[in-house]
C-alpha cells in the first residue's frame, strides 16, 4: 500500500498538532502544513500533496469549501473535508477525490477508514 504524503490544512494550531501525530501514529508523513488558507494553494504546488486534510471552516479570506474546488483544480490530490460542526453532505463536490467529511478531532477508527479510502481510491485510478 502507498501511504500519501499529507498537506494538513487546520486554523486551530493545537487540534492540528493532534491531528499530525494521529496521522503519524499510522506512519503517514505530513510534508507541510498550515491554518492560513491564504498559504494553500502555494503549498499544494510547491509540496504536491498526495492527499490534503481540508478544514471546512479557516483563517484568511477562503473557507475550506471555498478551497476545495481550486486544490482539485490545480492538483491532482485526493482531500479530505475536517469539522468540528455537521456538514451537510451537498457540499461535498462530485468528485471522486474527495474521500469524505470526519468529525475533529480525527480518531483512530476515522484515520483508518481514510486510509482504507485512500486504498480504494488508488485501485480505482
Amino acid at each position: 500500500m502507498k501511504l500519501p504524503r499529507i498537506l494538513l490544512v487546520e486554523d486551530e494550531i493545537l487540534i492540528r498538532m493532534f491531528m499530525k501525530k494521529q496521522l503519524e501514529k499510522h506512519g503517514l508523513t505530513v510534508a507541510a502544513e498550515t491554518g492560513d488558507s491564504r498559504d494553500v494553494e502555494d503549498l499544494v504546488l510547491s509540496k504536491t500533496p498526495d492527499l490534503v486534510f481540508l478544514d471546512v471552516r479557516l483563517e484568511g479570506p477562503l473557507s475550506g469549501t471555498d478551497l476545495a474546488p481550486i486544490i482539485l483544480k490545480r492538483s491532482s490530490a485526493a482531500m479530505v473535508f475536517v469539522s468540528a460542526y455537521e456538514l451537510p453532505s451537498h457540499l461535498i463536490p462530485g468528485d471522486p477525490r474527495v474521500l469524505g467529511v470526519y468529525q475533529k478531532p480525527l480518531a483512530q477508527n476515522s484515520v483508518k477508514e481514510i486510509l482504507g479510502r485512500w486504498n480504494e481510491y488508488l485501485v480505482s485510478t
